[in-house]
């Protein structure tokens, strides 16, 4: 008996526990369907890991093996996604507006209140290979930070809230 060749391929995929890469076939659209499932698991949700830059995704995967040969987790301990290790979304409004000069590069704008506190977070996208992947995260705000330093950097570089000292 012969098996088709899709079926074979199919057959390793399921075996392997491989699947498929994510696809974002619009930034905005995508923003707002991984907020809409925090809101409806949000102890259980796990955004993909498949949607970041070659860049960004080394800035992780550096990041966990530091946190490996440390003993524990790396620079990033909470969810770049809600700015927090726990979960109580509202209001969540997503927009998106292409870069002036560029038509392979998308920002992302959401807002949301987490346990009632306000936050706004913008998601910076580029097209690669004909793929949407997001290269940044920035958080704004006096507490700010982007993503990418605190992956290299850790959060020690974060604002000094001893306000003698205005740098």
């Amino acid at each position: 008996m012969q098996i088709p060749f899709a079926a074979a391929i199919a057959a390793v995929f399921l075996a392997t526990g491989a699947r498929a890469a994510t696809a974002i076939s619009d930034p905005a659209t995508f923003v707002r369907g991984v907020y809409a499932s925090f809101q409806k698991d949000p102890d259980n949700y796990t955004e993909p890991d498949d949607v970041y830059t070659p860049r960004l995704a080394a800035l992780f995967a550096a990041d966990r093996a530091d946190g490996e040969k440390g003993g524990g987790v790396g620079r990033l301990d909470w969810d770049a996604w809600v700015n927090g290790q726990a979960v109580n979304l509202k209001d969540v409004t997503v927009s998106a507006r292409k870069d002036e000069f560029r038509s392979d590069r998308v920002i992302v704008t959401a807002t949301m209140t987490n346990f009632g506190k306000p936050a706004r977070v913008y998601f910076y996208f580029e097209r690669m290979n004909g793929r949407w992947l997001i290269d940044d995260i920035r958080w704004p705000g006096p507490d700010g930070w982007t993503l990418s330093l605190v992956l290299k950097y850790g959060s020690d570089f974060l604002p000094n809230p001893d306000k003698r000292y205005p740098y």
